[in-house]
């Protein structure tokens, strides 16, 4: 059950990484 734990935290920074990158400046 850890390793869902650790993916989800994955996917969320991704998305967030996602959105510092791809923000319209």
């Amino acid at each position: 059950m850890m390793l869902l734990s650790f993916h989800a935290k994955i996917m969320i920074l991704l998305s967030f990484h996602a959105k510092y990158q791809y923000r319209p400046s």
